[in-house]
């Protein structure tokens, strides 16, 4: 399978998670959907196990793949709680659009920790990339949902923005760490299996904060089946890539996937097009094509 193909699968999965994700949370709170999605992480861990006996028989992890595994699901663990924290107040395109400027983040500390050259085109085209996805979302910050944070949700709203930008970034790092001893499956699934170390501090932590939880509720299970879909098939194509390229490249390519969720979020949640969101789109687009030019370097 191809590079750009293996790219297409994961920018088209990850578009269609951001808006089953919105649509889990418009009838449960952050902390239940969070913990379903990591339940649907877990239920995982046996598909994969059948697959990679299957698939790659005789397969182990070493400890350094396994340490970078962790790395990336506590990465993972940290983003994804202040992710959806943010979400569950502010539209899905400020929220996705923001947090798609990670690729920056990514290229910086591939740098520093993989020995990846920082390529001037690889770079430019990051940086029109995170400019098309910043005037995207610049588009709510006078709309409906902005309008209804005080001062101190906004404060909040921004950190949280802030954690899962930075945890985004540095969980593509360990990923491509993990990859250098393991196969993309394998780091997958071990990523997978550390959410079970996860998933238990992280209910505590709600529980001390006095959440209740109700994880019965059909349409939120449905959706969140959906994104876990979504990112399982998103997911295994993008370390499938970055297996094969570089980390920087394939990170910043694939940040192109809110393109796929604006127009999916005009469709299935109702928001207003806007000529700033249209420009932005445009940017973001001229910058994927500039990556393009870097994939073999």
């Amino acid at each position: 399978m191809s590079i750009d193909l293996l790219v297409t699968v994961s920018v088209l999965c990850w578009g269609a998670w951001g808006i089953f994700e919105k649509k889990a949370l418009s009838g449960s709170t952050a902390r239940d959907v969070a913990v379903l999605l990591y339940g649907f992480n877990i239920i995982q861990i046996p598909v994969f196990i059948l697959l990679l006996d299957w698939l790659e028989p005789g397969w182990h992890f070493s400890a350094n793949a396994l340490l970078w595994c962790g790395g990336a699901a506590l990465c993972y663990a940290l983003g994804i709680v202040s992710y959806l924290s943010v979400l569950k107040k502010i539209d899905a395109s400020y929220v996705i659009g923001s947090t798609a400027c990670y690729p920056i983040i990514t290229i910086f500390l591939a740098a520093s920790f993989l020995g990846e050259p920082v390529v001037a085109n690889r770079l430019c085209g990051a940086l029109l990339v995170a400019a098309g996805v910043f005037a995207i979302s610049c588009t709510r910050m006078t709309g409906r949902d902005d309008d209804q944070l005080d001062g101190r949700s906004r404060w909040m709203a921004a950190s949280c923005l802030l954690i899962t930008t930075l945890a985004f970034g540095l969980r593509s790092v360990c990923a491509k760490l993990a990859l250098a001893d393991a196969t993309p499956l394998m780091v997958y699934m071990g990523k997978c299996v550390w959410d079970l170390f996860f998933i238990v501090p992280v209910v505590l932590l709600f529980l001390k904060q006095g959440h209740r939880f109700d994880l019965k509720k059909g349409r939120t299970i449905l959706f969140c089946s959906l994104s876990t879909l979504c990112l399982a098939l998103g997911g295994f194509a993008y370390l499938a890539a970055m297996a094969r390229c570089s980390a920087s490249y394939v990170v910043a390519i694939t940040s192109c996937y809110p393109v796929i969720m604006y127009l999916l979020a005009l469709v299935f949640l109702g928001e207003r097009f806007s000529k700033l969101r249209l420009a932005g789109i445009s940017v973001l687009v001229i910058g994927a094509i500039l990556l393009q030019t870097t994939a073999s370097l």
